[in-house]
């Protein structure tokens, strides 16, 4: 119950994120994109991260884009998560466990002809407990037929919305 109330919640503050990043995407109000875009296909993750031991090889997730329109990730206040900024810098995020961390993926910047980016970033444990995630991926579904013309520009900046 615990997990598809998260779940829930979270949906329901995508679909006002999506309807927030609309004005920024560059469609016909036809055009078949927006239908795949108002009902994403959503799934959600749930990461443990093993506590750091400071060893040449520590378990996390390499460095990716996501797919998605946005993902939502959700945590448990432990920090891990960083992305790679136009300079080629990685920026650690600090935790906070009273707001979210949404960010827009490729789909986000084809739909938009490149006005949002899709940030690199990878994710892992900087402490000496367990983290836990709950990344969320609003994403088109596999048939829509622009969903691999990913070109990369310039990466916008993350959203870190208050709960």
């Amino acid at each position: 119950r615990r997990v598809h109330g998260t779940y829930e919640r979270l949906c329901a503050i995508g679909q006002e994120v999506l309807e927030a990043l609309r004005p920024g995407m560059d469609r016909d109000p036809g055009d078949a994109s927006w239908t795949n875009y108002a009902a994403p296909y959503n799934f959600m993750r749930c990461m443990r991260y093993p506590p750091k031991r400071g060893g040449p090889k520590e378990f996390g997730v390499p460095e990716h884009t996501d797919k998605s329109w946005i993902t939502i990730l959700d945590t448990d206040g432990v920090g891990g998560f960083e992305w790679r900024d136009a300079q080629g810098r990685w920026n650690h995020l600090p935790p906070r466990s009273d707001a979210m961390l949404v960010s827009t993926g490729d789909a986000a910047q084809i739909l938009s002809n490149d006005y949002y980016q899709s940030r690199p970033h990878r994710a892992g444990n900087t402490s000496r407990v367990a983290r836990v995630s709950f990344p969320l991926f609003f994403e088109p579904h596999g048939d829509w037929p622009e969903y691999s013309k990913v070109s990369k520009g310039p990466p916008m900046d993350f959203m870190v919305i208050p709960i």
